[in-house]
Formats: structure tokens, C-alpha cells, sequence
């Protein structure tokens, strides 16, 4: 380097070479991400609670009927509902099936958001899960709120319904 004596042990070579043409400069940038790169999903968290319908809430006797499914890094507030009214029968012959199945409805309005979902379906998401997850006693319940993490919240509701609700399927022979 002019005017710069060589130092012993120094890595500093002359420049020797011709210099490169300004246009490689645009061969060094980085390239363009590809849209055939897989993409990673990162997980969310959500919460949960399951609906428990409880036809005579002296006895304590329920079945699960339904799940509620919050998860605010996708902004969803869910629910799916499968009532078995034979199984619901079986814990009170004289339960009125209709009247139940008209609140469970009423908590999927809710979720939803509905106009004809009442003053509670105009509240902020995060609200409506609070409101429906409170703990009450009557023939509708709700488990306490459980925490889980997804990376494919797509179908989680779903998901959670048949794990939850439904009954398992026969075992294979």
C-alpha cells in the first residue's frame, strides 16, 4: 500500500491484480427468496374449554357436547357442537333435547358473532370466550379453560371435537 511501510508478519499483499469491472458488484447480491422454500409454520398458542351439558346438575352427571376455541394469534373464536341425544337421554329420560340444543346453538351465535347472537356477541372476541368459559351452574357448563399449541390451528376445532366429544371409534380387530 502506498506510503505504507511492510510491517514484519503482515498480511497485507500489494495489490497485483487488474481491477474487476463495476458490473460484477450486481452478481453479488443476495438472490431473491424462492416461493418453492418450504414455508415453517410457527406455532400458536389457543385455548379451549369443552361445553358439558349436565341434564339434572344435582347429580353432577354430564356429557361433553361441544368445544369453544380461542386463539388470538390468528383472531378465531370457535365452536362445534355434537350432541348425543341417546347418550343425554340415558342420564334423563325427561330432558328437553330441544331447549338444549337451542343454547348450544346460542354459544356457536356467540362465537360467530351473529346480530341474533344477543348483546355478548358484540363484544370483542377475547370477551365472548371469557363470558362463555365463566363457570355457572345450570344445565349448560363448561370445563375450566385448557391451553395448547398448534402449528396447524386450520381444523383445530374440529380437531379437538372429535378427540374430545365424539366417541371413539370401535377398536380394530
Amino acid at each position: 500500500m502506498p506510503g505504507c511501510p511492510p510491517k514484519p508478519g503482515c498480511l497485507i499483499r500489494p495489490h497485483t491484480a487488474a481491477p474487476t469491472s463495476s458490473s460484477s458488484a450486481n452478481d453479488w447480491r443476495i438472490a431473491p427468496s424462492s416461493s418453492r422454500r418450504r414455508s415453517v409454520r410457527t406455532p400458536v398458542v389457543y385455548d379451549y374449554a369443552v361445553i358439558r351439558v349436565v341434564p339434572r346438575v344435582e347429580r353432577e352427571e354430564f356429557i361433553n357436547a361441544g368445544v369453544v376455541v380461542s386463539c388470538q394469534a390468528t383472531r378465531t373464536l370457535a365452536a362445534a357442537m355434537a350432541l348425543d341425544a341417546a347418550r343425554l337421554r340415558a342420564l334423563d329420560p325427561h330432558v328437553d333435547i330441544e331447549t338444549v340444543e337451542r343454547h348450544l346453538d346460542a354459544i356457536v351465535r356467540i362465537c360467530r358473532g351473529d346480530s341474533d347472537g344477543g348483546p355478548i356477541a358484540a363484544l370483542p372476541a377475547r370477551a365472548r370466550f371469557h363470558w362463555l368459559t365463566a363457570r355457572r351452574s345450570s344445565v349448560i357448563q363448561v370445563s375450566p379453560a385448557h391451553t395448547g399449541r398448534t402449528d396447524d390451528p386450520d381444523g383445530l376445532c374440529d380437531r379437538l371435537l372429535t378427540r374430545m366429544v365424539l366417541p371413539p371409534p370401535p377398536p380394530r380387530a
